[in-house]
């Protein structure tokens, strides 16, 4: 395998782009600002590359808010495939099952094993409800979708630290069917 290169972040900048994320006003705004820090967080990644933001379907019926190209023995993020769909969710309230199942039908239509939702504050319900019961639903379908939050990527001080919360978000995922620390 391929050695990565950790790069580390620039606190002030991630500092910044998080704080931006919480005073947002406006779907735009703070769809916008979580997508700025889920790029510049996932951008500093070796072997990642941003593709597409607010990439639309060519039959304008589905938008994706970052598209990835991974190079996973380079990067060494626990997406096998070579593109990594990301959907920024940067609400008030924890995301929704309507919003899971809706991220998870991009993922079927595009043939991804593995997405990655980002979200301001978690998901809705507990480990086999809600939101959190639709990402177990989708596991069993062999669909993973990676969930992070603002809290997880705040305090990042390397490119490393991102990767491995990927990798233990994963497994946890993996062998407990569902998130308990979320």
């Amino acid at each position: 395998m391929a050695p990565r290169d950790m790069v580390a972040y620039d606190a002030v900048k991630l500092a910044d782009l998080c704080s931006k994320c919480a005073s947002a006003r406006g779907n735009h705004a703070k769809g916008e600002t979580m997508a700025d820090l889920v790029e510049y967080a996932f951008s500093q990644v070796s072997g990642l590359t941003l593709r597409h933001r607010g990439y639309t379907y060519p039959d304008h019926t589905a938008e994706i808010d970052l598209v990835f190209s991974n190079r996973p023995f380079i990067s060494q993020l626990p997406a096998s495939g070579v593109t990594l769909f990301v959907e920024c969710k940067n609400e008030a309230r924890k995301i929704a099952a309507t919003q899971v199942r809706s991220f998870s039908s991009k993922l079927r239509d595009r043939n991804q094993r593995m997405g990655l939702m980002v979200s301001r504050t978690g998901l809705s319900g507990r480990n086999a409800t809600h939101a959190h019961g639709v990402i177990a639903r989708e596991m069993q379908d062999g669909h993973s979708i990676l969930v992070l939050t603002m809290a997880d990527l705040s305090p990042l001080v390397s490119t490393d630290d991102l990767v491995r919360l990927c990798q233990e978000r994963l497994e946890e995922l993996e062998y407990q069917g569902t998130y308990t620390s979320l």
